[in-house]
């Protein structure tokens, strides 16, 4: 995917956007994030551009996600 004429290569999710966390345990242990943003970032994981998450939800799962601080 070309965002920004740049070749998607993951996402990165700083902790600070993450609004809440909470372990559910019906199927064995999960954990539920409520995150505000996602940045997008190249194959060599520099900055393309913020998104909301509502944005990209229907193909984040389809590349690499970092957690970072």
């Amino acid at each position: 995917m070309i965002i920004n004429e740049k070749e998607l290569g993951g996402f990165e999710i700083k902790q600070k956007n993450i609004i809440s966390a909470e372990s559910v345990d019906q199927d064995g242990p999960k954990l539920v994030l409520t995150i505000d943003r996602v940045k997008a970032v190249d194959k060599n994981g520099d900055y393309i551009k913020f998104a909301g998450l509502h944005g990209v939800k229907n193909y984040i799962l389809n590349y690499p996600i970092k957690i970072t601080q």
